[in-house]
């Protein structure tokens, strides 16, 4: 049983989040960054995971094959278009098989908290313990606000139990 310590939870607000992304010219790592945020993706594994047919611009859904969990659906939420919309128009593969991140190979997960947390820094703010997590659990209490919890739950992928002791 692992304990939750509950002293590492952080609120990771809008426009900390913004001034974050705004700090870097990375594409990839801006689009990491909001899907993390604004989509509450679980990361690194499901941003990797995601490839341009699960993006489904029609129906503004996305498609998450979620490795933790069963297979989702949540909306295409309007704070993640122009990051996505963006990260497509530079992407060289745009085949409904490529992924959106191509560089997956420079980003391990040990790397990538690193290029965060470098990028949290430049952006003149303190890194936040638990520096994805945060970023999902942030997206799942806002989203709470705004919508039935257990809506949210099915977005997110998680049980409302799972909710509580963790977000």
């Amino acid at each position: 049983d692992r304990s939750v310590d509950k002293r590492r939870r952080r609120f990771v607000s809008a426009s900390l989040i913004e001034s974050v992304i705004n700090s870097t010219e990375d594409v990839e790592l801006r689009a990491i960054i909001a899907l993390s945020r604004w989509g509450g993706l679980r990361t690194p594994s499901e941003p990797f995971a995601l490839q341009w047919q699960h993006i489904d611009w029609q129906r503004q859904r996305i498609t998450v094959p979620a490795v933790k969990t069963k297979l989702r659906e949540l909306p295409l939420f309007p704070e993640l278009v122009p990051y996505l919309t963006v990260l497509m128009n530079a992407a060289a593969d745009q085949s409904p098989a490529g992924h959106l991140i191509n560089r997956l190979s420079q980003f391990s997960d040990s790397n990538l908290r690193k290029q965060l947390t470098q990028t949290i820094l430049s952006a003149g703010s303190a890194p936040w313990p638990k520096i994805f997590h945060n970023l999902r659990a942030s997206r799942q209490t806002e989203l709470e606000e705004r919508f039935p919890r257990k809506t949210v739950c099915e977005w997110m992928g998680n049980s409302e139990t799972v909710a509580d002791q963790h977000y």
